[in-house]
């Protein structure tokens, strides 16, 4: 991993204006062996272009109606869905002009953690450079509160497999000797790679790639549907699609290896899945550069 510093960019700043509300990702996992943070400070350039990753999932905005126990949580009006192999994780938060907290996380059985009456900060608007915010945050299971500290530390261009990204923020968060390395793009925010470290036998990292046209995502995945799921033989992808417009659909394993291509263009099209194993697989649709992101499981 090669990291330099140059001198060529003005110092960005993240808004409560540039979160948006149809953000939509494909996610990595990539191997956190002899990964380097690079250095704090200014023009910074880090080059994590040759790590090597999976296809871990999807990381999406969605409507409060789709979010399960959200009226478990006080003030609720940002979501966000994870997908990978386990059960969707749904993450519940509170944005104003001033603040992005995090109110907790929820799944389809219940509800995962809930940052209750003390949220976690995930930002304080304006976000400038050099900007520290020291905070606690508190649980319905643990009322002490625990201490952490922001740190906007670092802006810089970052290079992954995916792209090169410039004017982008590195967060700094620490809990205790848990670390959090979050880089991220402005207007609109973007993530764009994610390193926890926990201990040294504990970290992991994260890549983000965003779906380009993400309002057509959003209109798209209103409209798709995929049955039976779980399967254990064939399966439907159910579209709106009185125009037999042509759509490519792509069938990936955990691996992020293609198991499956077709392209379909009725209301009702089925996918063929005697070639698949038992397992969870990704399902990504596309029509023109409009992206929908979806999972099913083969039993």
């Amino acid at each position: 991993i090669f990291i330099v510093n140059i001198s060529i960019f003005a110092q960005p700043v993240l808004n409560a204006t540039d979160i948006i509300s149809n953000f939509s990702a494909t996610t990595y996992n990539a191997n956190p062996a002899n990964f380097s943070v690079g250095s704090s400070g200014a023009d910074q350039v880090w080059d994590y272009s040759s790590i090597a990753n999976v296809l871990k999932g999807t990381y999406t905005s969605v409507s409060s109606q789709n979010t399960p126990f959200v009226n478990s949580f006080s003030n609720p009006n940002y979501f966000l869905k994870a997908t990978s192999s386990t059960p969707d994780i749904y993450e519940i938060y509170n944005l104003s002009t001033t603040k992005y907290e995090t109110l907790g996380q929820s799944y389809d059985a219940g509800v995962i953690v809930n940052f209750s009456p003390n949220p976690f900060t995930v930002f304080e608007f304006p976000f400038t450079y050099n900007t520290i915010i020291n905070d606690t945050y508190t649980t319905t299971t643990n009322s002490n509160p625990v201490a952490f500290s922001i740190n906007y530390d670092a802006y810089g261009t970052i290079k992954t497999p995916f792209g090169i990204y410039n004017n982008v923020i590195r967060r700094k968060t620490t809990t205790g000797t848990r670390l959090n390395y979050l880089w991220f793009g402005v207007n609109p925010y973007r993530p764009i790679l994610e390193y926890i470290f926990i201990s040294s036998t504990n970290s992991q990292v994260t890549i983000f790639q965003p779906n380009n046209l993400v309002t057509s995502q959003n209109q798209l995945s209103q409209n798709i549907k995929i049955s039976p799921n779980p399967t254990n033989g064939n399966f439907n992808i159910n579209l709106d699609n009185s125009l037999n417009e042509n759509f490519g659909v792509e069938v990936y394993n955990i691996l992020g290896e293609r198991c499956h291509s077709q392209v379909i263009n009725q209301n009702q099209n089925e996918i063929k899945t005697n070639n698949l194993s038992k397992g969870v697989y990704f399902i990504k649709i596309t029509k023109n550069d409009a992206v929908w992101n979806g999972k099913v499981l083969v039993e």
